[in-house]
């Protein structure tokens, strides 16, 4: 499950705005270009940062290469998503996962998945084709021969007398 509490915040009922010209509110280096750009937001924005995180977190690298957050911002606008392939050459990509972070983070909005469920098929769906690792296969059987609750043992203390009001 991925989460992003960046912008995590109480609101009143009468401010509902998050952004206003000339302020970004976000992570820098998981933001929309449209975000950073000051352009309309909506859904699409958010999906663009999911996706981010998602490629991070599969990959260990950012998206748009590596180098300051003022280089990832230009790349957002001017370049392509790094392909799985360049990050990781070592894995065997699922063509489905690539053309899913391909849609999900176009610069253009209305290029992209314009609802998260939609996006959460196709990346779910494709992360299912990776290949199980070792250690991911260690960690699948070590989940599925764990007891769900450890046994419950009872040995009374010296002096306490037991249920049956015997003392031990």
């Amino acid at each position: 499950k991925f989460v992003d509490f960046g912008i995590a915040r109480v609101m009143s009922k009468e401010s509902q705005q998050l952004t206003s010209t000339g302020i970004a509110v976000g992570t820098p280096g998981y933001m929309s270009p449209e975000q950073f750009a000051g352009d309309t937001l909506d859904a699409r924005t958010d999906i663009y940062s999911l996706a981010l995180v998602a490629y991070h977190a599969l990959t260990g690298m950012h998206a748009f290469g590596s180098g300051t957050t003022t280089d990832h911002l230009l790349a957002r606008l001017t370049q392509p998503p790094r392909r799985l392939t360049a990050a990781k050459p070592d894995i065997e990509w699922p063509a489905a996962l690539q053309a899913a972070f391909d849609k999900s983070l176009s610069a253009d909005p209305a290029q992209r998945y314009s609802d998260v469920l939609e996006f959460a098929r196709d990346f779910t769906g494709a992360v299912a084709e990776l290949p199980v690792t070792t250690t991911e296969e260690h960690y699948l059987n070590a989940i599925a021969t764990r007891r769900l609750t450890p046994p419950r043992t009872f040995t009374p203390a010296r002096g306490v007398p037991t249920m049956d009001g015997a003392v031990t």
